[in-house]
């Protein structure tokens, strides 16, 4: 007996720990007057600065909304101020969300597994068998599939040109360029083949799936998937705005093929019931989008590059810093700009977004500021060790994402804007990694923490161990930089068009002066014996395709910015067709500076200099082949 009651007492004792446990997280409520102040300063100062036209925000905290406010304006012709109740934003690829949950609906229903290859559920294509290991749910919802970034497309501007989502993976499969689980590379079409199974498994189209099976379990009655939006919710949508020439310049309507990729539109208001959802195992009120377990089996690492590192999650993105638990989904489009995170610890969520070009990158920066101001991370800062500069030489140089395309002429991209890796007192340098250059301590061999904070990086070295292969970021686990080198440097690529372009502008330029000086002092001078003229024609002839092909692309690229990605101008078409208009010409060069070889008589530098030309118009070649631009890839 005196057993029995030491062991209720002790179950007693640890109910009531467990109750106060729940009961201090549950008493955690935001000060709603001291945020609203805070986020008014933070959101107010973004918008002016960044020329931005309005913006929309939610934070919830144990069921309470701390924050619902709109800024500035969702129409600025009529004067129509955003509305955080019924102001409709586009959020870009937070609707991925929805299209994971939809699918992990149909694995709990038995319907589909997640580590059976999809090709199994596939009818009208297949994933190519490019590796061993399949392609499957678990590895798209975790970005682990292995698939190339495909741009092309991506965004459309009306409704007569959305395809099928069969016609899309029909035309546009993407190359499988690594084994699945191994390195993670966001891919929204991998998100596309999710929203495929979920369209076939339910004979819905993925709007119609969402309007009947997630939509009305969370009263989500400002959300829809439907583009363009449904008549009754048409005047509730915010325009899209650039900033131009000091005013604001109304964009129009983006509207995305795969629609469960990032075709949602939304109010903050019915993203703070989503919030709520979230925390709460994906039920609201009584109403349930998954069993607990199934939402739970959401959130559980698939793949992590390097221990301490942020890992990416089956559907959701790990957003976890200051020593906690945060995972949501950052969305954009050309127009807008959106985050959503969620903090379980905290009982917490939050969901801001700007309807303006400005706004990239700025609701990362505000969102981080909410955390840092009320879940400071209240560690020291994790202690650093010593490596030798011989050491610390192996992890500097350039590295380009993991996402980008090999195979269409966006694969020049992937090098544009290189992650640069520097040493500098002791420390490593980081450029282009954010706004700011970043400096990194050791902390042992392979990973290190920022200056300033307990932030991680790591560094994967190559198979001999003498230099690293691979840089992975702590909080951004859905992508991973690979070094550049050999024939991905960009100093290789530089050195190539710069010679080109000087080789070209000597011919087409120096040439004919050089012909007009010598034909009106011939009688003066004494005339030195000059390469044939068919053997000039087919060299000038060359060099004006490529200058042809080099103004066309940059000048019609520039001038598209990011309809690019909607539709290839008609100038970059042309511009494509010169470098096989040069073809036969330089095979001409080639017949001649044989013929050359034999002249004696013609001077050595001359000569030198036509033999040069034709090395430089073949690497010509090897650069376009190299980057996808021999040919029409797109």
């Amino acid at each position: 007996m005196k057993n029995l009651t030491l062991v209720l007492l002790l179950i007693f004792q640890i109910t009531i720990l467990k109750a106060t446990e729940i009961n201090n997280n549950d008493l955690f409520v935001l000060d709603s007057t001291e945020i609203n102040a805070f986020m008014d300063g933070i959101v107010k100062a973004t918008i002016e600065e960044r020329n931005i036209a309005g913006a929309t925000l939610i934070i919830v905290s144990n069921g309470k909304t701390v924050v619902k406010k709109g800024y500035g304006y969702a129409d600025i012709d009529n004067q129509i101020k955003v509305n955080p109740d019924s102001t409709l934003f586009r959020i870009g690829s937070i609707s991925k969300l929805f299209t994971w949950i939809a699918v992990m609906q149909l694995v709990e229903q038995g319907v589909y597994d997640l580590d059976t290859d999809i090709n199994e559920y596939l009818e009208s294509f297949k994933v190519p068998d490019t590796f061993s290991e399949p392609v499957t749910i678990r590895s798209l919802l975790s970005h682990t599939p292995g698939f190339e970034d495909k741009l092309y497309k991506l965004f459309v501007k009306s409704a007569d040109e959305m395809p099928d989502i069969s016609e899309i993976f029909n035309n546009q499969m993407p190359k499988r360029v690594r084994p699945p689980l191994e390195y993670a590379s966001y891919s929204n079409h991998g998100t596309g083949l999710v929203q495929y199974l979920v369209e076939k498994a339910s004979k819905l189209s993925f709007e119609k799936y969402s309007e009947k099976h997630i939509f009305p379990s969370l009263g989500l009655q400002n959300t829809t998937f439907r583009q363009p939006i449904p008549q009754k919710l048409q005047k509730q949508m915010s325009k899209g705005y650039t900033f131009e020439n000091g005013v604001f310049k109304e964009k129009y309507f983006e509207f995305v093929p795969m629609t469960g990729v990032g075709g949602a539109s939304t109010t903050a208001a019915d993203m703070g019931k989503f919030i709520e959802a979230l925390l709460n195992y994906s039920c609201l009120d009584t109403l349930c989008l998954l069993d607990t377990a199934y939402y739970k089996k959401m959130l559980k690492p698939v793949l992590t590059h390097a221990e301490g590192l942020n890992s990416s999650l089956l559907g959701f993105m790990d957003l976890s810093r200051n020593n906690m638990k945060i995972f949501g989904h950052g969305g954009d489009t050309f127009w807008f700009h959106s985050g959503l995170a969620v903090i379980p610890d905290y009982n917490t969520g939050i969901f801001l977004s700007f309807n303006s070009y400005n706004g990239g990158g700025a609701y990362a920066q505000t969102i981080n500021k909410f955390i840092d101001r009320y879940f400071p991370d209240d560690r020291s800062l994790i202690e650093t060790v010593s490596l030798s500069e011989e050491y610390l030489e192996k992890f500097t140089g350039q590295y380009k994402a993991t996402r980008h395309s090999h195979t269409d002429l966006f694969k020049l991209l992937s090098i544009l804007n290189p992650v640069e890796v520097s040493l500098e007192d002791d420390y490593l340098r980081i450029n282009n990694l954010g706004d700011k250059a970043s400096f990194w301590e050791p902390i042992d061999s392979l990973r290190f923490r920022n200056k300033k904070s307990n932030e991680l990086i790591a560094f994967e070295l190559d198979a001999n161990n003498e230099r690293a292969k691979y840089l992975f970021v702590g909080n951004f686990p859905i992508v991973a930089f690979e070094r550049l080198k050999g024939f991905n440097s960009p100093q290789l690529h530089s050195i190539i068009i710069i010679v080109n372009l000087i080789t070209i502008i000597f011919i087409l330029l120096f040439w004919p002066f050089i012909a007009l000086i010598r034909r009106k002092y011939q009688r003066m001078l004494p005339a030195p014996q000059l390469i044939p003229f068919p053997a000039k024609l087919v060299a000038w002839i060359c060099a004006a395709c490529f200058m042809a092909f080099y103004l066309l692309l940059s000048i019609s690229s520039s001038s598209m910015g990011e309809e690019l990605i909607m539709r290839i101008p008609w100038g970059v078409r042309i511009g494509l067709f010169f470098p096989f208009l040069a073809i036969p010409f330089l095979l001409l060069m080639m017949l001649q500076a044989i013929i050359l070889w034999k002249m004696k008589d013609i001077k050595w530098r001359s000569r030198l200099f036509y033999y040069f030309s034709i090395i430089v118009f073949l690497a010509f070649y090897w650069q376009i082949y190299y980057w996808n631009l021999l040919g029409w890839n797109y």
